[in-house]
């Protein structure tokens, strides 16, 4: 997979960032956090914006150097505040840069969930729970209650992933 990150062929780079979603690597931040950054398609950056999410994931549980998780935030930071970027890019960016629980991330997270673009909503639910932040917890449960199956699903997830056990009685039904 790492040698197909080079490949010519669109389909070959977006399936090369797929295969390598499992990989704690580090040596394959740099070249993920180029292709995510400057790809000049719109699937491959997606794609290596999802394998980054395990990346950022790492790096909030201290396994990765403090200046790898550096980059890795600051890339999806830019990604996701960057004008006209493709939504899905700046979808998964935003699921991955919420691991990282600053103030800026919670301010994206509410700015996707307050949007007019239903893909972001889902998003943001799911970056609620990414965050690991108890302050979603009210919005979460609201939102279990969607008539959007995909928005249930989403919020039954962050649920889980906010680990709250006072939830479950919501989840049952």
């Amino acid at each position: 997979f790492k040698a197909c990150l080079q490949d010519d062929d669109d389909m070959v780079r977006e399936m090369a960032t797929k295969g390598l979603w499992e990989t704690e690597d580090r040596a394959l931040i740099r070249p993920l956090l180029e292709l995510f950054q400057n790809d000049p398609s719109a699937k491959v950056r997606a794609s290596a914006g999802i394998t980054l999410r395990s990346f950022a994931e790492l790096a909030q549980n201290g396994k990765l150097l403090s200046r790898d998780g550096d980059r890795i935030r600051d890339a999806l930071l830019e990604v996701v505040t960057r004008p006209n970027e493709d939504t899905e890019v700046r979808r998964r960016a935003i699921e991955a840069v919420a691991s990282f629980d600053t103030p800026d991330t919670s301010d994206i997270i509410r700015q996707a969930y307050q949007s007019d673009e239903p893909s972001l909503v889902q998003s943001a639910i799911y970056a609620m729970g990414q965050s690991s932040n108890p302050q979603w917890l009210p919005t979460v449960l609201d939102e279990m209650a969607h008539p959007e199956a995909e928005i249930r699903y989403e919020a039954a997830t962050a649920g889980g992933l906010l680990g709250e056990e006072s939830i479950v009685p919501h989840l049952i039904h």
